[in-house]
C-alpha cells in the first residue's frame, strides 16, 4: 500500500487530485489508508475521476495486486450539484453510499445529533 500512496501523493503534489483542507492555513489530506482499505478524496469532476482510474491501474500493474472496483463506493458532499455527482459516478463505475455508512463498525460521518447518541464512544 506504500506504493499506492507514493502514487497518491505524486498526483496531489502535481495537482491532479485536490483532497480537502483540514483548515485554513492547514495540509490537504487526499487518502487515508487503513490496512488494505482507502478513503480517496477528490474533487467531483470527470478529470479527477479519471486520475484516480489511471493511478488505481498504475498499482495494479506495479504491485501486480488487484483492485476490487466492484468494491468502489462514493459519497459526495451536498454542495456538488446533482448532475456533477452522477457523472462523477458512471465516470468511476461506482456505487452511491450512504453518508451513515459504517467502517469497523463505526460510523465514518458524524453529525452533532449522532455525537448526542453515542456519547460512550
Amino acid at each position: 500500500m506504500e506504493g499506492l500512496s507514493r502514487l497518491l501523493l505524486k498526483a496531489e503534489t502535481e495537482g491532479r487530485i485536490l483532497g480537502f483542507s483540514l483548515g485554513r492555513g492547514a495540509s490537504w489530506v487526499s487518502h487515508l489508508i487503513f490496512s488494505d482499505d482507502v478513503f480517496l478524496f477528490c474533487k467531483s469532476s470527470c478529470n479527477e475521476a479519471a486520475e484516480v482510474l489511471d493511478i488505481m491501474f498504475q498499482f495494479q500493474y506495479l504491485s501486480s495486486q488487484m483492485v476490487n472496483f466492484g468494491e468502489f463506493g462514493t459519497i459526495c458532499s451536498k454542495n456538488v450539484p446533482h448532475k456533477a455527482v452522477k457523472m462523477f459516478r458512471r465516470h468511476l463505475k461506482t456505487n452511491r453510499l450512504d453518508w451513515y455508512v459504517k467502517y469497523l463498525e463505526i460510523p465514518l460521518f458524524w453529525s452533532r445529533n449522532m455525537k448526542k447518541k453515542t456519547n460512550r464512544i
